[in-house]
C-alpha cells in the first residue's frame, strides 16, 4: 500500500490527471459547495485496495510497455467502475498529516492507509502543519498502481488559511534539539552554502559526530539566527532538486533533525539528516 517509485508515479500521473466531479453511491458523504465526495482515509484506503487487487489480477502478465499504455489505461478505468473507485475524479481526503520525500501524505491514525498528496503550488503549504494534526485535501484520485494511492493538483481544505509567513526560529529550535533525530519544522536565512567536502573537514574539524546519513549530497547549507544568538543549523541538499537556493535565502525546511553539539559559551549547533522540503518566503 505505501511503496512508491517515483519515476513509475509519474508515468502514470501525467496521462490520466484529468479534473472531473464527482459522485458516489457508498457511504462518504458529499460537499455541498463543490459537490466534491469526502472520504475518510480508511474509506477511501479500503476502496483503492480493492480496486488496486482488481488491476493487479488482470494486468499480473503485461509487459510495462503494455501496463502503462492503453491496455493498462483501460484495466484501471474498468477496475476502478467495478469497485466505485473514483479514477480522475477530484475528491476530498480526511486524515492525520505525515510527512514524507518532497510530499504530504494522508494517513490512517493506525498507519494502515495512505495516500501521496502532491500539491499544485510550487510551495507546499502543508509543511507548516505539525505531523500528525487533522487534515482534509481536495485532489484528483490519479492512479491505481504499486505506487501506491494518490492525489494530485492538491488543495488544503482545512484547516483554512495556513499561516506561511516568515519568523526566524533557529535559536528557539536548535537550542532544545537532542541526540536523537526527530521531526521538527524550522525558518531561517541561508547564510552559507559549503561543499559536501568542506563542511565535512569543518565538522572533523568541531569534533561533531556525523551520522552515515548527514551529508548524502554535494552541497551544505547554513541556516542562522536574524540576531547574533550562536545558533547554527545544517543541511545537506541536491542542487539538481533545489538549483535556486543560495545565501540570503528566507526558508522553511522540515525533516529529521538533531543536535551536533549543545554548550550555552560555545554555541548550539544542529543537522537535519532527512530533508522532507523547503519552503522558499518571498
Amino acid at each position: 500500500m505505501k511503496k512508491r517509485i517515483l519515476a513509475l508515479l509519474l508515468s502514470v500521473l501525467c496521462p490520466i490527471g484529468i479534473l472531473a466531479g464527482c459522485s458516489s453511491d457508498d457511504e462518504s458523504t458529499t460537499v455541498s459547495d463543490s459537490q466534491e465526495t469526502v472520504y475518510n482515509i480508511e474509506e477511501f484506503g479500503k476502496l483503492y485496495d480493492e480496486t488496486y487487487a482488481l488491476v493487479s489480477e488482470e494486468a499480473e502478465y503485461l509487459t510495462n510497455d503494455e501496463l502503462y499504455g492503453d491496455e493498462g489505461e483501460s484495466i484501471m478505468k474498468n477496475a476502478s467502475e467495478k469497485t466505485g473507485f473514483p479514477l480522475d475524479e477530484r475528491i476530498t481526503i480526511r486524515g492525520k498529516k505525515e510527512r514524507s520525500f518532497g510530499m504530504t501524505d494522508i494517513q490512517s491514525t493506525d498507519g494502515l492507509y495512505s495516500v501521496a498528496c502532491f500539491f499544485s503550488e510550487d510551495n507546499d503549504p502543508s509543511i507548516f502543519i505539525e505531523n500528525g494534526e487533522n487534515i482534509v485535501v481536495s485532489g484528483v484520485a490519479s492512479s491505481v498502481s504499486d505506487s501506491g494511492a494518490i492525489l494530485s493538483d492538491c488543495q488544503i481544505v482545512s484547516p483554512e488559511n495556513v499561516d506561511t509567513s516568515y519568523q526566524n526560529d533557529v535559536a528557539e529550535k536548535v537550542q532544545f534539539l537532542s541526540s536523537v533525530p526527530e521531526y521538527k519544522i524550522i525558518s531561517g536565512e541561508v547564510v552559507s552554502i559549503l561543499s559536501s567536502d568542506d563542511f565535512k573537514t569543518f565538522a572533523s574539524g568541531a569534533g561533531f559526530s556525523l551520522s552515515e546519513y548527514a551529508v548524502l549530497y554535494d552541497s551544505v547549507a547554513e541556516i542562522a539566527p536574524d540576531n547574533d544568538e550562536d545558533c547554527y543549523l545544517f543541511f545537506s541538499f541536491s542542487e539538481d532538486i533545489y538549483d535556486n537556493l543560495e545565501k540570503g535565502d528566507k526558508i522553511t525546511i522540515d525533516g529529521e533533525a538533531y543536535s551536533l553539539y549543545s554548550d550555552s559559551s560555545a554555541g548550539y549547533y544542529g543537522m537535519i539528516d532527512t530533508v522532507f522540503d523547503i519552503y522558499f518566503h518571498e
